[in-house]
């Protein structure tokens, strides 16, 4: 493995991270199998993070499935070799008074740690654009129909059976008493190619083990609730119906 010197220019980077960990989805955000699409377009340093975990396993072609703490030790080695880099951890912004603007420009940093952070640069990295909204920029969320830009695949999407991630098999969507089971939208779709005004939801990827010397508990949530999971378990019921009994993988 072999990393390109880059030296930044003369510039440094000051790294704002809000919790104790690098990596964000790729590590601490649950995302241990990564969604890769059509793999001959990742490339960049985005390939060689994946070309460096493949490394530390000992793999002999690059893979995407990657236990947290391996990413992270990646990451934190792409890091140290930039060497124009310093990583502050526990330093999430404020949410009043934490982001200074001057004539239409983020001049400042505010954190809960009582530290303040100055650049002639600031790029907002966060997953939901946390310092542009503190700045108060306009934004917008959801997606935007077919009609705002005619690009084809804008708007709600119909049901592609051969998509894996959707759910193609039948669910008894009620309860014995016919009310509905949690996380059942009751309402209609929305016409093909509409706009709507919902976010992604978040799923996570956790990585366990068959391996006794590697389990750690799962101690169950002080406010577990499993009817939020009735929904996944009939589903998987009918998967394995479905496949003739067998367990879904």
């Amino acid at each position: 493995y072999q990393r390109r010197v880059r030296g930044g220019g003369g510039k440094r980077v000051a790294l704002l991270e809000p919790t104790e960990h690098v990596g964000g989805m790729a590590t601490q955000g649950g995302l241990g199998n990564t969604n890769t699409g059509d793999i001959n377009v990742i490339g960049g340093i985005t390939l060689e993070y994946y070309e460096l975990v493949a490394k530390y396993y000992n793999w002999t072609k690059v893979g995407w499935e990657i236990e947290p703490h391996i990413g992270e030790k990646a990451f934190m080695e792409i890091l140290s070799v930039e060497g124009n880099i310093d990583v502050y951890f526990n330093q999430r912004i404020l949410e009043t008074g934490g982001v200074k603007v001057i004539n239409s420009s983020i001049t400042s940093l505010s954190t809960e740690r009582q530290a303040t952070f100055y650049a002639n640069i600031i790029i907002d990295c966060s997953y939901e654009g946390d310092v542009m909204a503190f700045a108060g920029v306009s934004f917008t969320y959801g997606r935007e129909g077919y009609s705002t830009y005619k690009e084809n695949l804008a708007g709600r999407q119909p049901i592609y059976e051969q998509y894996p991630f959707q759910l193609v098999l039948d669910v008894d969507p009620f309860y014995p008493n016919g009310s509905l089971i949690p996380l059942i939208n009751p309402n209609p779709p929305a016409p093909i190619g509409t706009a709507d005004n919902k976010t992604m939801a978040y799923s996570f990827f956790p990585c366990l083990t068959t391996r006794d010397s590697n389990k750690n508990p799962l101690p169950k949530p002080s406010n577990y609730f499993p009817d939020l999971f009735e929904l996944t378990r009939r589903y998987l019921t009918a998967l394995k119906k479905n496949d003739g009994g067998r367990d879904p993988p």
